[in-house]
């Protein structure tokens, strides 16, 4: 969330508990084989799934998709964002 906020994105922390978790990403429309351990909801209801890197906020922002996420990988098991997304029409 720091490295949203650096990016000028506001971010807002919502906990969540888990079993409401999993029925909003079923609500949105994420994939289960997209699911990741962190999501995200725009105002508008589009979703970010995932260690998603600024490019892939901004393309989700600027397209009628309704998600993006990336993929797990090496860049995020460290905590980084991955450089790879993709946006989920």
């Amino acid at each position: 969330m720091k490295s949203l906020k650096n990016w000028d994105f506001k971010v807002k922390r919502n906990p969540i508990e888990y079993r409401k978790l999993l029925k909003l990403k079923t609500q949105l429309g994420i994939p289960v084989d997209k699911r990741s351990c962190h999501t995200m909801v725009m105002k508008d209801g589009k979703f970010i799934e995932g260690h998603v890197p600024a490019e892939g906020i901004k393309a989700l922002i600027n397209s009628k998709a309704k998600g993006v996420y990336s993929p797990h990988g090496f860049r995020s098991a460290s905590g980084d964002f991955e450089k790879v997304y993709e946006l989920i029409e």
